[in-house]
């Protein structure tokens, strides 16, 4: 995955994927459950050592709803 705010949606330009199907279709080979998510979310390096994405200090709530939103993504 690239930066949360990256590419969002089909056809978005920006470094990061197109996300605009994560809740059914995993990227890269990663799990996208809920709890993965949330994990990569929450810190990246630590979850995937070497990825672009960067820790962005997300509060609780904040990874809780971006989780929310990508598992709706069908």
């Amino acid at each position: 995955m690239g930066g949360a705010g990256a590419a969002l949606r089909r056809g978005a330009a920006g470094p990061g994927p197109d996300l605009s199907h994560i809740g059914s279709t995993p990227y890269d080979g990663l799990p996208n459950t809920a709890d993965f998510l949330a994990r990569w979310l929450a810190d990246p390096p630590a979850v995937q050592p070497g990825t672009l994405m960067p820790k962005l200090s997300l509060r609780p709530a904040e990874v809780d709803s971006l989780v929310q939103y990508f598992v709706a993504l069908k």
